[in-house]
């Protein structure tokens, strides 16, 4: 039986791609536990700019196996497994990018809040409809508000409401959308760039971000200041202090010219 989930790596890329194509990639025992492995092979590679996560055929995720639910048979650590690996997803130093197309619905739009990035194709339905399935989706209860707002997040939680591509990134859901055609190409260009740009000030910007709704301003402060002292006087140091001399000699070049 092929993977649920397919783990690559190249260079300081990895690629998690859901792979049941069949039933546009839902969630089901097999595919939570081979995620939660593929999670946790990546999660602690210093290696590692960019962890690009996508679904193989129609759709990026269409949310529970509903067969494996009402049938009874969904391990009921399901939810825990699930949760966790969106969670290390959140704590990962690497930069994390969801390359969402077809449909985005239910746990597939729990692991795209989870992410860094969202880059959304052209004609993507987007929802929550885990309550009128008789469930709750996911800690998106506690995520969906900090994008959206609490009226939003309750009209997609509680009212149903569907959204396309366009929608979702006037509400903040997705970062960026891109044409249908060529998207995986599109992805993977901007995906390059992030990994070619990526830096250690960039990984302790996650984790600011990540802690500074819970921080109180002076606790928070005092976390900024460590970080910008370990940013300042780590490993990037004089890359980027090279970079910048070069800028700087192509600018004067620029003004010497005719």
């Amino acid at each position: 039986m092929e993977p649920a989930v397919l783990l690559t790596v190249d260079g300081a890329i990895a690629e998690i791609r859901l792979n049941r194509p069949q039933v546009l990639n839902a969630l089901d025992t097999r595919l939570t536990v081979d995620f939660r492995d593929a999670v946790e092979a990546v999660a602690e590679r210093r290696d590692l700019a960019v962890v690009l996560i996508r679904g193989a055929g129609r759709a990026f995720c269409s949310g529970m196996d509903l067969d494996e639910l009402h049938q009874g048979t969904l391990d009921p650590r399901h939810f825990p497994w699930w949760e966790r690996s969106l969670r290390r997803l959140e704590l990962m130093d690497a930069l994390v990018v969801a390359a969402i197309h077809g449909y985005c619905v239910g746990g597939g739009l729990q692991l795209a809040l989870a992410c860094d990035l969202r880059l959304v194709a052209a004609g993507t339905q987007l929802s929550l409809p885990a309550a009128e399935e008789g469930l709750i989706p996911g800690m998106s209860v506690f995520r969906l508000a900090r994008f959206v707002g609490m009226g939003r997040a309750k009209s997609l939680i509680l009212g149903g409401q569907r959204l396309d591509a366009e929608q979702a990134q006037r509400m903040g859901l997705a970062d960026e959308v891109l044409p249908t055609s060529g998207f995986d190409a599109a992805v993977e260009e901007r995906v390059a760039a992030l990994a070619a740009g990526h830096s250690d000030a960039a990984r302790h910007c996650k984790r600011l971000l990540d802690v500074g709704w819970t921080q109180g301003f002076d606790e928070f402060l005092r976390l900024y200041l460590d970080s910008q002292e370990r940013v300042r006087s780590g490993p990037d140091r004089d890359r980027f202090a090279h970079v910048y001399q070069q800028r700087k000699a192509q600018r004067r070049a620029r003004r010497g010219s005719p």
